[in-house]
């Protein structure tokens, strides 16, 4: 089930409210004792999450599909994708599970069981999970405060949910809505700096944009890349510079 965007928070009664995450959205299948983790697309990467697999493995069921996002929690709590690759590519066991739905349990089809139903069903399963799966807690009011909150702490903004709707797979509807924090813009990249310090690929990406659809770019800036030397891989990185017209 996908989220649709919408440029504002809000307060109805019978919506709930969770933080979005910055991760991996994942499906976690439990079949007798074997468990499948798989991504939106379908690919199976039980390895690559080894450590959440290992948890929904001792879980107090035989079968059940759950839904969630697998994420790296930075030094304040906060979600990161940056720790999350960086986690990928070494020390996986710090990757954890946040469940925020249930689609199956014990051979029971929950999907057209309300929201709120699932997920107090989901917290019971999960009362006495290992440390790599966390039940994702939901406020029930003050979307709006909600928000303001997430976007002070840094979070990427919320996600708010119909409480009464039943699991619609693949849909993008309007029972779940995602409003996030930061203002985003397009920019081209035009350009980089020569690399300072201990760094060894390049500095900072220079960036363009556009007043208008089909008016010249105009020169906006330099951007920092997020890339630490593991990520640009010293001096075997080669950057692909794609200039706009």
């Amino acid at each position: 089930m996908k989220c649709a965007l919408v440029d504002a928070a809000f307060d109805k009664q019978g919506w709930i409210f969770e933080p979005k995450l910055d991760g991996y959205r994942v499906l976690v299948r439990v079949e007798n004792g074997d468990v499948t983790v798989l991504t939106r697309r379908g690919n199976d990467w039980s390895t690559e999450f080894r450590a959440i697999a290992d948890a929904t493995s001792k879980l107090p069921c035989r079968t059940a599909l759950i839904d969630g996002e697998a994420v790296v929690y930075d030094s304040n709590g906060i979600t990161s994708f940056q720790r999350l690759q960086n986690a990928l590519k070494g020390d996986s066991s710090q990757i954890a599970l946040v469940a925020f739905d249930l689609l199956h349990l014990d051979g029971w089809d929950l999907t057209r069981t309300p929201l709120l139903e699932r997920k107090a069903l989901l917290e019971r399963l999960l009362e006495a999970a290992p440390a790599a799966l966390r039940y994702g807690e939901h406020v029930t009011q003050d979307g709006a405060k909600f928000f303001a909150a997430a976007c002070k702490l840094g979070l990427e903004g919320i996600v708010a949910k119909r409480a009464s709707d039943p699991y619609r797979e693949g849909e993008r509807t309007r029972s779940w809505l995602k409003v996030k924090c930061l203002q985003r813009q397009e920019f081209v990249i035009v350009g980089f700096t020569n690399p300072g310090g201990s760094r060894t690929a390049f500095g900072a990406l220079l960036v363009a944009t556009r007043d208008e659809p089909k008016a010249p770019l105009r020169y906006a800036g330099k951007v920092g890349t997020g890339f630490d030397e593991t990520d640009l891989g010293g001096t075997t990185f080669r950057a692909k510079v794609v200039i706009g017209r």
